[in-house]
């Protein structure tokens, strides 16, 4: 396909690198009412990522028929939210990146015409992998599930990462205890919905209204017996926008100390099953979860989008 070009030829490069897979994510919340829509998804949409290039200036695209909304905590240099902090240095043209291009190419800023002298911008990032929106593998929680070696980031199958959602609303539920499967149960039952296999659980706590202080980390949790409960529904990731899937640390600290029971430190897919966790009516939503496939890792940064037909009420 040939592409136009304008007078100086440069372009604008548009990048949507593909992630895939869910896991613990942020997702905007809205009262359950308003997520009602007309009708599910169906099963066989595809929705495709593209690398768009399009002249410098070019302010349009195609029109669409749903509305996208980003589900994903910022990335941020030494974030309060983070009890294990990413540490980002940002390399800028003038500088490193200059440097970098001098080096690669064997130049001088005066060959660098269309670029002005300017080399590229990149980061360097330190972060565990479960820094910021992320997902989960099986393998995160032990070496072996359902007697079968647990699956990592790799082995996750895309069919997990693009499925209709459901919000199961549990701000309600006091900060430290646990989201029970009456919890589950009853508000399933308020919502009129019955979980089908490969629908993606959306738990609302509320904990993301104090993201970026101390307060984010007051959520409750999914025990051990609520993940079960929703995996042998067919469920195959549960997504939460508070710091963990399960209950706070401290919580399961106190509770182990004051009875010296071990079984109170508990991450709740821990040898459960093979599936995700990606830390109203009916929320038929289409969710896709994007990962990077990092060879024989147990968890990644997540890019996750919510997908709402166009002039849906939210």
């Amino acid at each position: 396909m040939k592409t136009e070009r304008n007078d100086d030829h440069r372009l604008r490069l548009m990048h949507l690198h593909s992630l895939t897979v869910s896991g613990i994510f942020k997702y905007q919340k809205t009262k359950a009412s308003k997520h009602v829509l007309s009708q599910a998804p169906p099963k066989s949409t595809i929705t495709a990522l593209l690398f768009s290039l399009n002249p410098l200036g070019s302010q349009t695209c195609p029109p669409l028929n749903f509305q996208m909304i980003d589900l994903s905590v910022p990335l941020k240099h030494l974030a309060d939210s983070e009890p294990l902090p990413a540490e980002i240095e940002y390399i800028t043209h003038e500088a490193e990146g200059l440097r970098q291009m001098e080096q690669f190419f064997g130049v001088t800023p005066t060959d660098l015409v269309y670029s002005e002298g300017r080399g590229w911008a990149i980061e360097q990032i330190k972060a565990i992998t479960h820094t910021g929106t992320h997902v989960d593998a099986p393998y995160h929680y032990g070496p072996e599930s359902e007697g079968q070696p647990a699956k990592r980031i790799d082995e996750i199958p895309l069919e997990w990462c693009l499925s209709p959602g459901v919000v199961i609303d549990v701000h309600n539920v006091s900060a430290g205890d646990m989201i029970t499967v009456e919890h589950l149960q009853q508000k399933l039952e308020t919502i009129g919905h019955r979980l089908q296999p490969l629908d993606i659980v959306l738990l609302r706590t509320d904990a993301d209204k104090r993201l970026g202080s101390q307060d984010y980390f007051a959520q409750p949790g999914l025990g051990r017996e609520g993940a079960l409960w929703l995996v042998e529904q067919g469920i195959k990731v549960i997504g939460i926008e508070a710091y963990t899937l399960d209950r706070p640390f401290q919580s399961m600290v106190s509770d182990f100390q004051r009875t010296g029971d071990g079984r109170h430190i508990c991450q709740p897919i821990s040898r459960a099953s093979n599936a995700s966790t990606a830390k109203s009516k009916n929320s038929q939503i289409s969710i896709r979860s994007q990962q990077q496939p990092i060879f024989g890792f147990h968890a990644c940064p997540l890019r996750s989008r919510e997908r709402v037909p166009a002039g849906v009420a939210r």
